[in-house]
């Protein structure tokens, strides 16, 4: 029986699809890859940050330098 061209549409058709949700799933993962990564095109660059700040430096809040000498009790 000889195939026609209508005959290997069906199969052609298939291929195409198996073709292009491969190349979607691969976009996909090549897309979640870099934005991790923060290189696509429209992510900002983070803001950098001084080596000169020192945490908590000038907001008045003391921070105890030795922990405290009791232990906590269970409440009654």
């Amino acid at each position: 029986m000889p195939r026609t061209s209508q005959s290997l549409a069906r199969p052609r058709t298939i291929a195409i699809g198996i073709i292009l949700i491969l190349l979607v799933v691969i976009g996909g993962y090549a897309y979640s890859v870099a934005n991790t990564a923060g290189m696509l095109p429209w992510q900002e660059d983070p803001t950098p940050i001084s080596d000169s700040i020192t945490p908590f430096a000038g907001t008045g809040l003391e921070l105890p330098t030795t922990p405290p000498k009791r232990t906590p009790t269970p409440a009654a």
